[in-house]
C-alpha cells in the first residue's frame, strides 16, 4: 500500500496548500502524466523516474501514493474508461422501458467514438494494459463486462422479457466485444474513417445483436 502522507503534521500548509490538497495535487499530476507517457511513448518505455519528471513531482514522493508503476496504470485505466462510459451514459440519459435502441445507440456511440478520438486515452484502453500482468487483465475484463451490464440494461428496457437474462447478457458480452475491436482498429488505423461512418457501424451491430432475441 502506498505510505500515508496524512499523519505527518495534518494541519501542516504547504505554500498556500493542506497537506489533503497537497497530496491530492500530487497524485492528480501523477495520474495526468500516467496519461500521457502510457499514450505516447508506452507503459512499457515509462519508468517511475520519467513519470515523475513529467509529473514535476520528486521521485521520492512517488510512493506516497502507488505502490507501482502499474497501479498508475490501472488507475490510469480505469479513468479513462470512466471517461468513456460517462460520455455514453450521459448521451443516452435515462433508460426507460420501452425505449429506442437504435436512436439510444445512436447518441451512446456519437458520444463513445468522439471520446475514443482522444489518441492518448485509446492506446490506453487498447493498447497498454494488454499483458502487463494478471491483475490487470482482470481489470480489463472487468471493465468489458461494466460496459456490457450497460448495453444489456438497454436491450432489456427495448425490449422486455423478450428473452432469458442469460440470452441478452451473451448478446451484449458480444455485442461489445465487437464495438470494443471497432475502436481498436479505428485507432490503430488512425482514424481513416469517418467518425459518422464508425458510428453507423457500431448502431447497425447493436441493433442486428439485439433483435436476435
Amino acid at each position: 500500500m502506498p505510505r500515508s502522507t496524512q499523519t505527518e503534521n495534518p494541519g501542516r500548509d504547504y505554500g498556500g496548500e493542506s497537506a489533503g490538497e497537497r497530496d491530492a495535487r500530487r497524485r492528480r499530476q501523477l495520474l495526468d502524466a500516467g496519461v500521457h507517457l502510457f499514450g505516447t511513448v508506452g507503459f512499457r518505455a515509462t519508468t517511475v523516474r520519467s513519470l515523475c519528471a513529467e509529473a514535476h513531482v520528486a521521485f521520492r514522493n512517488f510512493y506516497d501514493y502507488f505502490d507501482s508503476l502499474e497501479d498508475v496504470l490501472i488507475a490510469v485505466y480505469k479513468e479513462c474508461n470512466a471517461r468513456l462510459m460517462g460520455a455514453v451514459i450521459e448521451a443516452v440519459g435515462p433508460i426507460k422501458e420501452g425505449m429506442e435502441i437504435d436512436d439510444a445507440a445512436a447518441r451512446g456511440l456519437e458520444a463513445f467514438f468522439s471520446t475514443v478520438e482522444d489518441r492518448e486515452l485509446a492506446r490506453v484502453v487498447w493498447f497498454e494494459v494488454l499483458g502487463v500482468s494478471d491483475e490487470v487483465d482482470q481489470v480489463y475484463h472487468e471493465n468489458l463486462k461494466v460496459f456490457a451490464k450497460y448495453l444489456e440494461s438497454l436491450i432489456e428496457a427495448w425490449r422486455p422479457n423478450a428473452s432469458t437474462p442469460e440470452r441478452r447478457e451473451l448478446l451484449a458480452i458480444t455485442a461489445v466485444g465487437g464495438l470494443s475491436n471497432l475502436a481498436m482498429v479505428w485507432a490503430m488505423d488512425g482514424y481513416d474513417h469517418a467518425r459518422s461512418e464508425v458510428v453507423a457501424t457500431g448502431q447497425q451491430l447493436i441493433v442486428s445483436v439485439a433483435s436476435g432475441l
